[in-house]
C-alpha cells in the first residue's frame, strides 16, 4: 500500500506512462493532501496545441494498481483529445474548452472496496 508520503512514486508513474503517448508533454503536477485522500492534478499539452488539465483523487492509503488505472484513463483521454483536435486535418478547435469523458475524481474507488466520500 502507498500513502500520501509516496508522491515521488506517483510523479514517476505519471511521467513513465504519459511519456509513451505521442505528442504529450507534461507541464506541471500538483499534489494536495485531504482528509483521507490525495488530490492529484496534471497539466499537459498535446503537440504544443491543446492544453489539458487532468485531476483525480486517490484514497490514503491506496494500491499501486489504483494509481495505474487512473493514469491509464488520463492517457486514453489524451489520445481522444489528440484525435479530436487533429483528426479532421485542419487542426482547428471549434470550442475553446471541452470536457472529455472520464471516470470522475473518485470514479474507481468502488473497485477497491472504498466508498466515494
Amino acid at each position: 500500500m502507498l500513502t500520501d508520503e509516496d508522491t515521488p512514486t506517483i510523479r514517476n508513474a505519471i511521467y513513465r506512462r504519459l511519456d509513451k503517448e505521442a505528442g504529450v508533454a507534461i507541464c506541471d503536477m500538483k499534489f494536495a493532501k485531504g482528509a483521507g485522500y490525495i488530490a492529484v492534478g496534471v497539466l499537459a499539452t498535446i503537440d504544443d496545441g491543446p492544453i489539458t488539465l487532468s485531476r483525480f483523487e486517490l484514497p490514503n492509503p491506496f494500491e499501486h494498481g489504483h494509481l495505474i488505472e487512473e493514469i491509464d484513463e488520463i492517457a486514453e483521454q489524451m489520445k481522444a483529445a489528440r484525435k479530436a483536435h487533429f483528426g479532421n486535418g485542419n487542426g482547428l478547435i471549434l470550442t475553446p474548452e471541452r470536457q472529455l469523458a472520464g471516470t470522475g475524481l473518485r470514479g474507481r474507488w468502488s473497485r477497491y472496496g472504498l466508498k466515494d466520500g
